[in-house]
């Protein structure tokens, strides 16, 4: 997890569990928590490639943490 200096955000890493409607997807984190990710609005779900059971990161506002935006596929070299 980190927390950026610049801008309120939060990374965190989650797997995709189920997917909503309208590229929205239930997540959960390492730590067991579900909670609601979008698709980040300037990437479309072809450019994603998102598929169930696939790690990715996430943005999370501190101020609300039940909700998160994918910002990317988790990279390879991070798995355990």
């Amino acid at each position: 997890m980190r927390i950026s200096e610049k801008k309120e955000e939060i990374i965190l890493d989650a797997t995709l569990l189920n997917e909503l409607e309208c590229a929205t997807f239930q997540v959960e984190l390492d730590n067991g928590h579900k909670m609601v990710a979008f698709s980040a609005p300037k990437k479309t779900l072809s450019q994603l490639k998102l598929r169930l059971g696939q790690r990715v990161r996430l943005q999370c506002s501190p101020y609300d943490m039940l909700k998160g935006i994918i910002l990317e596929d988790h990279p390879q070299d991070l798995k355990s």
